[in-house]
């Protein structure tokens, strides 16, 4: 570890942490999915691509997950509810109540013009408990017929206004 000296106008970068110290980034995995995806489907389903494996190497290591990608619906309004995935088992979810869905996000998207997108983005500590490969992913549904798009607007129309963007997902292993 550096030291910073009396009267020195440089400040030097902490180069290690001390024996015994967590929070050390071990390594950094993340996916980038350049095609649109869509789906009407009312139940949960995967957005294809939109996934990562990270193999931790220690069970007390943490994964930070974050994922960003820009959504839409093709009718202007729209009620996409989007999860996060340990393999099968969701995380990032609060508790359940009534008829509620589990998810991160259950969101409104209600504008005239069908061919906005949204951005959306989350993170999520996470304690796997294992060393064995451990595949993070997302998955959305739509409601009441509509179609969501990920990394398009809603109608993904082909016009010089209109983006396409990427969808990342990236996991990080922590040390405990």
């Amino acid at each position: 570890m550096s030291i910073i000296k009396p009267n020195n106008n440089t400040i030097s970068a902490i180069t290690a942490l001390p024996a015994g110290v967590g929070g050390k980034v071990l390594q950094v995995v993340s996916t980038a999915k350049v095609d649109q995806f869509s789906t009407s489907s009312t139940s949960y389903t995967d957005i294809t691509g939109l996934s990562v494996a990270i193999t931790p190497s220690a069970t007390s290591s943490k994964i930070y997950v974050m994922a960003n990608f820009m959504g839409g619906s093709d009718s202007g309004s729209g009620y996409p509810a989007f999860k996060m995935l340990r393999g099968s088992t969701a995380i990032n979810t609060g508790t359940l109540a009534g008829a509620r869905v589990d998810g991160f996000l259950h969101m409104n998207i209600y504008n005239a013009d069908t061919n906005t997108g949204m951005s959306i983005s989350t993170a999520f500590l996470d304690s796997p408990n294992t060393t064995s490969e451990t595949t993070y992913k997302i998955q959305t549904k739509q409601s009441g017929g509509n179609i969501i798009r990920i990394g398009a607007g809603g109608n993904d129309n082909a016009q010089s206004a209109y983006v396409r963007s990427a969808s990342i997902i990236t996991v990080m292993e922590v040390s405990a």
